[in-house]
């Protein structure tokens, strides 16, 4: 796993090739147009609870976490051709205070990789 200082060090330096920052996906087309982006070229992350304007650590509630890791692991297998493996992964725990109702708030990533010189694309 991932430690939490890397994940900053990763959101402080902005998106790049290989890093996308999103507030939130909703979308499994879109979703599985990021991964395919990332697994034509050297793999890539993509950190989601972010504000990619801002850079700002937003989170997640455990609904959307459960929610957004369905819609990558679907997108990955069923939206790509051929079928994508991906890793998701939690991580930055809030740090609010116990009474905060962002406490149970966690930041999401997923990490894709390219396990293949196939290019992938879109059904």
């Amino acid at each position: 796993m991932i430690d939490n200082t890397h994940i900053l060090h990763l959101v402080q330096g902005g998106e790049t090739s290989y890093i996308k920052l999103i507030k939130n996906i909703k979308d499994p087309l879109s979703a599985a147009q990021e991964l395919v982006a990332f697994a034509n070229t050297e793999g890539g992350r993509i950190l989601v609870g972010i504000d990619d304007k801002t850079g700002a650590v937003k989170g997640l509630s455990y609904a959307d976490i459960q929610r957004i890791s369905n819609l990558l692991v679907n997108a990955a297998s069923e939206g790509v051709k051929p079928a994508l493996t991906i890793k998701t992964e939690r991580g930055l725990k809030s740090k609010a205070p116990a009474n905060s109702p962002t406490t149970s708030r966690k930041r999401k990533f997923a990490l894709a990789y390219a396990a293949r010189e196939t290019p992938f694309w879109l059904p």
